[in-house]
């Protein structure tokens, strides 16, 4: 496997990820398709590897302005002889609004390169509130991901 994913200089990196969703606050306006700027605070990375390649997964919290105003999961897969080549990884990255149950959310899929940091794909699902982003796409580089 390619220099071992990069897996180093990807969890230092995570450590400080920031996420930009466009502009503004969770208060979504479909007119203006108005999102939101947060930042993912990482609170665990794991790799787990098995017989067909590596998962890594991420979690933590997500700030707005300072404020907690969701979690986040994020996983990446790896398939020996599939991605391992061009050492590249799917991504999803689903982020969990608090204050209602069950929680608004968006989910991202992707993905993601070791050799740059960066990731590319588009929203993918979303709850009621956050439907009209479904279909837009997403561009990350080491620390900022901008939903389009």
């Amino acid at each position: 496997m390619k220099t071992a994913f990069n897996f180093i200089v990807t969890t230092i990196l995570l450590l400080s990820f920031a996420v930009v969703v466009g502009g503004g606050s969770t208060t979504l306006n479909r007119k203006t398709n108005s999102a939101l700027e947060v930042v993912l605070v990482y609170s665990s990375l794991k790799n787990v590897d098995d017989s067909a390649g590596r998962y890594q997964y991420a979690g933590g919290k997500v700030y707005e302005n300072g404020e907690h105003i969701a979690q986040f999961a994020s996983t990446k897969r790896i398939i020996t002889g599939g991605t391992d080549f061009q050492n590249t990884a799917t991504l999803t990255v689903t982020i969990f609004f608090l204050g209602q149950k069950p929680t608004e959310n968006i989910t991202l899929q992707g993905s993601h390169d070791f050799d740059s940091g960066k990731g590319i794909g588009s929203v993918s699902a979303a709850s009621k509130q956050y439907s009209y982003l479904i279909g837009k796409t997403f561009r990350m580089t080491h620390d900022t991901l901008v939903i389009e």
